[in-house]
């Protein structure tokens, strides 16, 4: 495993503990839209790892729209600062 890909499966862990304390949230107003973007980014996230390894299939492709979000990723798995 390369440091992308670790990169990659720590952003993933933290997006799959952020989705269980969603999951848990008795109440709140934004908590099902959140939820749909940690879905869509987990999504994103498993792809970008198996296009790393090779196993790219087309259900796996990262859609268009999260293209800014892959080149973040690819960003904090190279060790590059994003802008805030």
């Amino acid at each position: 495993m390369n440091a992308s890909e670790m990169a990659l499966r720590t952003k993933l862990r933290e997006v799959n503990i952020e989705y269980s304390a969603q999951v848990r949230k008795q109440v709140e107003e934004r908590r099902f839209a959140r939820m749909g973007e940690l879905r869509v980014e987990r999504q994103t996230l498993m792809a970008l790892i198996a296009q790393a390894r090779g196993e790219t299939k087309e259900r796996l492709r990262v859609p268009h729209t999260l293209t800014p979000l892959k080149a973040a990723i690819h960003a904090a798995g190279q060790g590059v600062a994003q802008p805030a």
